[in-house]
């Protein structure tokens, strides 16, 4: 009988072996939102491979007040890729030479290798020469894909550290479920719209001076409002109903009303915004009194189970700073929100 129960018990510890194995559990990924890690040998980082990936990835972010790259390229080599670094979410890495392995230039994917959400391309090739096309063949593909990746780790970071009850409140009033990270407070509101605000503070180097504390702020603003024609969603039509909500809405200390920059166009694409019809629009808000300005992201939908449509704005202040890792955080906020097609009761 001691026999078959340690019998049974090591049989126990086998399956409770392979189910850890199975099932192992990664830890989160880390870095900046906006970093790629590339993992390779310094001659080609300074060499025709690395050039080519700065010139690519060093492209502005758009509708910027300053110019910013998409990405920032931290480069290590591979005696350096341990421990932390093999958990950045985006990872580079350059198979770069005479071998075998690397006669046929190509790219390949694998995710979730060190870290959750993690993705890593690696790159083969026997030189720059053969590098250089087969990269810029699928580099707006790489880019695309990012970019999604971004949004979608921003997302996870915000529903971690969501704030319930806003969130319950904007799904009460709008049907609409967001999430909204803590920090956000209920700034003002309407019928129709709800503004929420942020004020943080980030320790800046001065020269001469040390450090110094400045504020940071950004908003997001719900809003609905009726859909009656074919150009609700043109982008001049979302800049007249921007500067119309927003306007009365965000206001300066002075009372000057927040509008659209007109000295620079904003941009309009089309998204699937979780499986919804949406544009989003992209451009620089300003005041005119006290003159303050920024960068601002919108999307507007139509909610078809209530017959109107919706916008969510998010805006950035941040005048000591660069703004686009601060607009890929309200992006997010942005992207996670979905339309409840039956209102709660």
């Amino acid at each position: 009988m001691l026999r078959l129960i340690i019998s049974f018990s090591f049989i126990l510890v086998l399956f409770a072996c392979n189910s850890d194995e199975e099932e192992k559990i990664l830890p989160a990924t880390v870095g900046d939102v906006s970093e790629i890690l590339v993992v390779g040998e310094k001659e080609h980082w300074n060499g025709m491979v690395g050039d080519t990936l700065r010139a690519f990835f060093d492209q502005p972010y758009p509708k910027l007040p300053q110019g910013e790259g998409m990405y920032d390229l931290r480069f290590i080599t591979p005696l350096q890729f341990v421990d932390y670094e093999k958990r950045q979410a985006h990872i580079f890495r350059l198979s770069i030479g005479d071998k075998e392995q690397n006669r046929d230039a190509r790219i390949t994917q694998s995710e979730d290798i060190y870290a959750k959400g993690q993705k890593i391309y690696t790159f083969y090739a026997l030189d720059g020469r053969s590098f250089v096309p087969t990269f810029n063949e699928l580099k707006h593909q790489i880019l695309y894909d990012l970019e999604k990746r971004t949004i979608a780790r921003g997302i996870d970071r915000h529903q971690t550290l969501e704030d319930l009850a806003i969130n319950k409140k904007v799904m009460e009033k709008f049907n609409v479920d967001i999430s909204i990270p803590k920090g956000f407070r209920v700034s003002s509101e309407s019928e129709n719209v709800t503004v929420l605000k942020r004020y943080r503070d980030k320790a800046l180097r001065i020269r001469d001076l040390g450090v110094r504390s400045h504020d940071i702020s950004d908003g997001i603003v719900i809003y609905r409002y009726n859909h009656n024609s074919d150009s609700t969603f043109t982008l001049k039509r979302q800049i007249e109903i921007r500067d119309s909500i927003l306007g009365l809405n965000v206001v300066s200390a002075n009372e000057a009303p927040m509008k659209v920059e007109p000295l620079r166009d904003p941009m309009l694409e089309e998204i699937d915004l979780n499986g919804v019809f949406a544009t989003k629009m992209r451009g620089l808000w300003r005041f005119d009194s006290p003159i303050m300005g920024g960068p601002f992201v919108n999307v507007s939908f139509f909610h078809e189970e209530n017959g109107y449509a919706i916008g969510i704005d998010g805006y950035v202040f941040s005048p000591k700073f660069d703004k686009r890792d601060f607009v890929r955080e309200v992006e997010a906020i942005l992207h996670s929100a979905v339309p409840v097609l039956k209102p709660k009761e």
